[in-house]
């Protein structure tokens, strides 16, 4: 400290608070004896997860040493729907308001920043507000300042922000957040259930209805347009994958099979959408490292690392996916690969009435992963696909139902359930019926039937009983 001072006379520590997210080791009684070396006045730290796991509350604030309050949101660049727009919008200044914490200030420590605008707009703002205020109210004028001055009188965009603002964006972040299709393909991925998903999806339909109240759709309504789609698109892949696993558990080929092909077919739609927007592409990722070679050995080299960063992470796959990304190219060469090869093996498992080798699996899978890392195919850099055809296509297909149900209110079957949907939308649950004709019909919370016989009574509950598919 002592050297510091002889540089600057007003020289302070500002020391990350990161390490003591380790809870198991740094006990309040070792962090105060670890910062007691610095004196309060001496040392400011950022408390670098203030918007979900703060440490200052349960440490007097560090022990009486200044603090800033951070959010940090976003791990690898994933990209999803999500963020605690009340919270950060209250909770900076509830602390800062608190006598007994010493906070001196706001930052903003994600790993990556191109996702979820309206989280980092409202958090850039923060610094300058002491007062609480109205987040609905803030949203609204956020819904104008970003689309246009007409957005303001568009009841369909204000609508459907109000319901992003009670789904989403009333949601924390969690790798669940990733979706499935930028995972490697396994029979069971973890995932974070959330009624959620039904309220964004009628916030999704109400957004698209803005595109005739608008003066114009500017390039920040296009681009929310491609990345709430991708999002409805991601939520209803879930479904049909465990579908396929339950297809798979009881030796189901026939349905296997048609939910394998809707499984790369939803990959497609995603990859064809995501190459509608210049903001979503593979290509100037590359590209733009390559600029910095000075020869062709090194323009190889950063090739491979711009590949690699963003898949496997590491020669084997050490952190793999962590930084995946919801670009087109990615999706059409690379997710839409593994999930090809993993739809096949198990197809093949079936057929052969054999289970499922993950070990054997996962050996093939990293030598795909692998092969992509050196490819040096180009990828465009320019949009190659038309937004509102290809969203207006999704809307038909993944969330339209024409099929014939018969609708019994108040009224379950329990029991003979294939899976419970993410979904409570009543259109996708007839779609995902569909796909499955071993589906029977489904109810109102989600579970979907392979029988629906022995009805009973239950109150708010409808039973949705499969009379046609189309």
């Amino acid at each position: 400290m002592d050297a510091m001072v002889g540089g600057d006379p007003d020289a302070k520590w500002l020391m990350q608070g990161w390490l003591f997210q380790d809870t198991g080791f740094w006990t309040p009684q070792a962090i105060e004896a670890y910062l007691g070396g610095v004196s309060n006045s001496d040392m400011i730290i950022l408390d670098l997860y203030s918007d979900e796991y703060p440490i200052f509350s349960s440490t007097q604030s560090y022990f009486g040493k200044d603090f800033i309050w951070c959010m940090l949101h976003n791990f690898g660049g994933m990209r999803g729907i999500y963020g605690l727009l009340d919270h950060i919008s209250t909770a900076p200044i509830e602390t800062e308001n608190n006598p007994s914490y010493t906070m001196v200030g706001t930052g903003i420590t994600m790993e990556a920043i191109e996702q979820n605008p309206v989280v980092y707009t409202l958090m850039s703002e923060m610094a300058w507000r002491s007062v609480k205020f109205d987040t609905a109210e803030w949203l609204s004028r956020y819904v104008e300042r970003r689309y246009s001055t007409s957005a303001a009188q568009s009841p369909s965009l204000q609508l459907a922000w109000q319901l992003f603002h009670k789904s989403e964006y009333s949601q924390p972040w969690s790798w669940s957040r990733k979706s499935f299709i930028e995972r490697r393909p396994y029979l069971q991925l973890d995932s974070f259930r959330t009624p959620n998903i039904t309220m964004f999806l009628q916030g999704w339909r109400m957004f698209l209805a803005s595109n005739t109240e608008l003066d114009n759709l500017n390039g920040p309504w296009m681009y929310d347009a491609v990345d709430l789609s991708r999002q409805v698109l991601s939520n209803f892949f879930v479904d049909v994958h465990a579908l396929f696993t339950q297809a798979y558990t009881r030796s189901d080929y026939a349905n296997a099979l048609s939910l394998g092909d809707t499984l790369l077919e939803i990959a497609d739609y995603a990859e064809r959408l995501l190459a509608s927007n210049p903001n979503y592409l593979l290509g100037n990722w590359i590209e733009d490292a390559k600029k910095w070679a000075k020869n062709n050995t090194e323009k190889s080299l950063y090739e491979f690392n711009a590949r690699n960063q963003i898949t496997l992470w590491g020669p084997t796959g050490q952190i793999n996916d962590y930084a995946s990304k919801a670009w087109s190219g990615l999706y059409g060469t690379y997710y839409n690969r593994r999930w090809s090869f993993f739809i096949d093996t198990v197809l093949n498992a079936i057929q052969n009435n054999q289970q499922f080798d993950s070990d054997t699996y996962d050996s093939h899978i990293l030598t795909i992963e692998q092969q992509w890392g050196f490819q040096t195919l180009p990828f465009p850099t320019t949009p190659t696909d038309d937004t509102l055809t290809i969203i207006s296509s999704i809307k038909q297909t993944f969330t339209t139902s024409n099929s014939l149900y018969k609708v019994l209110t108040n009224t379950d079957a329990p029991g003979n359930d294939i899976t419970q949907a993410w979904t409570q939308d009543p259109q996708q649950l007839q779609i995902l019926c569909d796909l499955d004709t071993t589906c029977a019909g489904f109810n109102s919370n989600g579970w979907i039937k392979n029988s629906v016989s022995g009805t009973v009574q239950s109150s708010g509950s409808q039973l949705y009983i499969k009379v046609k598919s189309i």
